[in-house]
């Protein structure tokens, strides 16, 4: 694991539900940062997404910058729109 996902760990996911606003959490497959502790993270949120980028590192929106700005845009068009786009129980893989 590396050190970013350690300052994560330290805060309890329950706690995490205290979160309303809309919360894009990306991640990607060759990162330091594990995916599944990232995804685990969105799940937490109660407006929490997630957002893998296969191809990309820990500079994704670099290494892997079309899933990581069609995800981004995506994301910040549904919470632009509202209503059902963004549901309150929006959670997930985009």
């Amino acid at each position: 694991m590396g050190q970013a996902v350690s300052l994560f760990s330290g805060i309890a996911l329950p706690t995490w539900r205290n979160i309303r606003v809309p919360t894009l959490v990306i991640g990607a497959r060759h990162d330091t940062m594990d995916p599944e502790h990232l995804a685990r993270m969105a799940e937490a949120l109660p407006k929490g997404r997630y957002l893998l980028c296969p191809n990309g590192s820990h500079l994704a929106m670099y290494d892997d910058q079309q899933a990581y700005f069609d995800g981004l845009v995506q994301f910040v068009r549904d919470v632009a729109g509202g209503g059902s786009s963004f549901p309150d129980t929006a959670r997930g893989h985009l």
